[in-house]
This record gives C-alpha cells, sequence and structure tokens, in this order.
C-alpha cells in the first residue's frame, strides 16, 4: 500500500510535462515548409558541391545500375509523389552507408555496392 503512496506521490511532484518547459522552442511546423521546387532546387546546389568532389563516380555503368534498382524501389513504395523525379549516385568511400538530399537525390557510398556488382541480384 505504501509503494500506491509512492507513486502517486512521485506523479504529483513530478508531472510528465513538467520536462516540456526546459525544450527550446524550435518554431511553428507550418513555418519549415519548403515546396517540391524549392526542395529540388536545395538538392541542385548541393549536387553541384558534390558533382566537384574527387570522390564523386561518374561511372556510366554504376549509375545505370543504381538507376535500375532505385526505380525498381520506388515503384513498390506508397510513399512517392507521382511528379518526384530521382537521381542515384555513389561516391568513392569504403563504408557501408546510403543517403538522401532533399530534392530526390540519392546518394550510396561505393563500400555499399561494389562487393555485390559481380553479382547484382543481390537486392533484387
Amino acid at each position: 500500500m505504501n509503494f500506491i503512496y509512492l507513486i502517486i506521490a512521485v506523479s504529483i511532484l513530478f508531472p510528465e510535462n513538467s520536462y516540456a518547459h526546459e525544450l527550446p522552442d524550435l518554431g511553428d511546423v507550418s513555418q519549415a515548409t519548403i515546396t517540391p521546387h524549392q526542395e529540388r532546387k536545395i538538392g541542385l546546389q548541393i549536387m553541384r558541391q558534390i558533382r566537384a568532389d574527387p570522390s564523386y563516380l561518374d561511372d556510366p555503368e554504376i549509375a545505370s545500375y543504381l538507376s535500375n534498382l532505385g526505380h525498381k524501389l520506388i515503384a513498390n513504395s506508397d510513399e512517392t509523389n507521382a511528379g518526384q523525379s530521382f537521381e542515384f549516385f555513389a561516391l568513392q568511400d569504403s563504408s557501408i552507408n546510403a543517403f538522401a538530399l532533399p530534392g530526390g537525390f540519392m546518394g550510396f557510398n561505393s563500400g555499399l555496392i561494389m562487393p555485390h556488382k559481380v553479382n547484382r541480384n543481390w537486392l533484387l
């Protein structure tokens, strides 16, 4: 019975929402909304920098492989916008990683795709 009183006392003294007053104000969500056109423009600016980087792999075979694989995945997704365009690219980096940029750009480190280049059925 004393345990129940302890739980009640703790919940009264330390309500869950008392921690919220210490959180920073991140602004209103509606202020952060950008249009698809703005998102694509941001992505294109970032891609200009990536394409200028020596780690960018400008290999037609790899680009074709990533594009085919990526569009197969997108075709089976319920989350894509019909008007959204996508571009897939690779970077010379041995770590196993991939990332997305605003505007439909998706990057893959070579460490994620190169070991499987011989056997391309590993994801299909």
